[in-house]
C-alpha cells in the first residue's frame, strides 16, 4: 500500500496506524468468469439512534448536523465502510468508486 493511500485512509478514519498490508486489484480467472470477485458483500450505513440524534430528528435539524453527531459517535459513511472493505481485502477501490459517492474520491 502506498504512503499516499495510507494517508488517505487515515484521513478517512479507516487506518489508525501505518500498515504494510497490500491493497488488491481484481485480476479474474475461470472460476470467477474473469470478474476478479467471488460472492457479494453488503455495504451499509448503520447508525444507532442515540438520545442526542433523536433530539435532532425531533426538532427537524439539518441532515448535516445529524451526520456530524453520528460521525462523532463512530458511524462510518457508506464510502468509509467501502474503504474498510478494501483494507479487509473484500473488494477494490475501483468497485467502491462505482458504488459510493464522496466529494473527496
Amino acid at each position: 500500500m502506498t504512503r499516499q493511500m495510507q494517508e488517505y485512509l487515515y484521513r478517512q478514519g479507516i487506518l489508525k496506524a501505518p500498515t504494510t498490508d497490500p491493497i488488491f486489484e481484481s485480476a479474474g480467472c475461470d472460476e470467477c468468469h474473469g470478474t476478479g470477485y467471488s460472492g457479494r458483500i453488503a455495504l451499509m450505513e448503520m447508525c444507532p439512534i442515540t438520545m442526542e440524534l433523536a433530539d435532532l430528528v425531533a426538532r427537524g435539524a439539518p441532515i448535516s448536523e445529524m451526520r456530524k453527531i453520528a460521525q462523532a459517535n463512530g458511524v462510518l459513511s457508506l464510502y468509509q465502510e467501502g474503504l474498510r472493505q478494501i483494507v479487509d481485502g473484500h473488494t477494490t477501490y475501483s468497485e467502491i468508486k462505482k458504488l459510493s459517492y464522496t466529494s473527496e474520491g
